[in-house]
């Protein structure tokens, strides 16, 4: 799973009678500022921890994304995200209820491989669990069915997850803000490698390890003969293992098996009386 993003709330007593507004309105973060709240969730995360809705509202006022009578005009994201050198993408323009359902749910399940694939998406949601109006939140992952959200205003465990079906019927407008390079810990490659490191830690080698130059004479001999087939030459062996390997020398062939438990009692007797030869010449 994803790693849950730095949660803000635009109600947070910091700032939420902050004002986010324009020359005509006087609302406030509290009120408005879902928009960079949600941002600021992400540049805290990825970029650069001091960054507060505080930042983030300032900068949308700057700018002139803060819309009169509302919140945040929709081309705020893209440029505020490259102001911090990350990567912004709207993924619709055109609202869902517009679309008919089937490109509607293209859109949806873009929007979900993104957050499956470590990116953070911001969503604008409509009427409904989220919002009386319009509001922006932050889906950060993926658990089943189920999706999960940073809600600036709310921490209603009903808004920070809930199911894939509700939330895509409830959205409007999605935006995905790319994971930096430099955050991915891992790529596919060095997960293998390091797979692969915690299989040869268990197992006591790797398959293409080369045995010690003290046992690579008779290493390649067991391999010529067939008694091993020259992988893992640094494992501890199973039980199985080496049955196998005194079968394929001969060791375990039923003739030998047989005599041996044929002759266990005469075994016994000859040598407990090399014991007593062995206490007469003490």
């Amino acid at each position: 799973m994803n790693n849950r993003p730095v949660k803000y709330l635009q109600t947070d007593s910091r700032w939420k009678n902050l004002p986010y507004r324009t020359s005509k309105e006087s609302s406030t973060i509290g009120s408005a500022g879902c928009g960079p709240t949600s941002m600021a969730m992400v540049i805290a995360t990825w970029v650069d921890p001091s960054v507060t809705p505080v930042t983030t509202c300032n900068w949308a006022m700057e700018h002139g994304y803060k819309a009169t009578g509302n919140g945040t005009y929709h081309s705020y994201f893209v440029p505020q995200a490259k102001a911090y050198g990350l990567e912004c993408e709207r993924i619709n323009t055109t609202a869902f209820k517009y679309m008919s359902a089937s490109d509607a749910q293209k859109y949806h399940e873009l929007a979900r491989d993104y957050v499956n694939d470590g990116h953070l998406v911001i969503a604008l949601m409509g009427k409904g669990n989220w919002t009386r109006g319009g509001h922006y939140i932050l889906w950060y992952d993926n658990d089943g069915d189920d999706v999960l959200i940073n809600d600036s205003a709310s921490t209603l465990a009903r808004r920070e997850r809930n199911t894939f079906k509700l939330f895509t019927s409830q959205s409007s407008f999605y935006w995905v803000v790319k994971v930096p390079k430099e955050v991915i810990s891992m790529t596919n490659s060095e997960v293998k490698k390091l797979i692969a490191e915690e299989v040869a830690a268990l197992t006591g080698g790797a398959a293409d390890d080369a045995p010690s130059s003290w046992a690579k004479e008779y290493w390649e001999l067991a391999k010529a003969i067939g008694v091993t087939d020259g992988t893992y030459p640094k494992n501890s062996m199973t039980r199985e293992q080496n049955i196998t390997i005194l079968g394929r020398l001969g060791l375990l062939n039923k003739e030998l098996v047989n005599t041996v438990v044929n002759n266990t009692k005469d075994i016994y007797d000859i040598k407990d009386k090399l014991n007593e030869i062995e206490r007469a010449l003490d």
